[in-house]
């Protein structure tokens, strides 16, 4: 799948989840990237890091509420990685 159509599904996923929650995309970009621009951004055209994006498709595709719940991903060193994996 090319780069866009990766993000044009992501994008998928995040409106349908506003919609089912009843919640704004800035909400939803605040609760998984800690940014209510990021999806935004997204949907004028910017990129967004392979981690990133998987984390987002992860928690878009758990049950409702779940991604209320959830610590945006923060940190990109190795040790905060694992703090987040201890923290799930």
């Amino acid at each position: 799948m090319a780069k866009s159509a990766k993000l044009d599904v992501l994008l998928a996923h995040a409106r349908a989840h506003c919609d089912r929650e009843g919640i704004r995309l800035s909400t939803l970009s605040t609760r998984l990237f800690n940014d209510g621009k990021v999806l935004a951004r997204i949907e004028r055209g910017a990129d967004m890091t392979l981690r990133r994006y998987s984390r987002a498709m992860t928690m878009l595709s758990e049950p409702p509420g779940v991604v209320d719940n959830f610590r945006p991903l923060l940190g990109t060193s190795a040790g905060g990685i694992a703090r987040d994996l201890q923290q799930r």
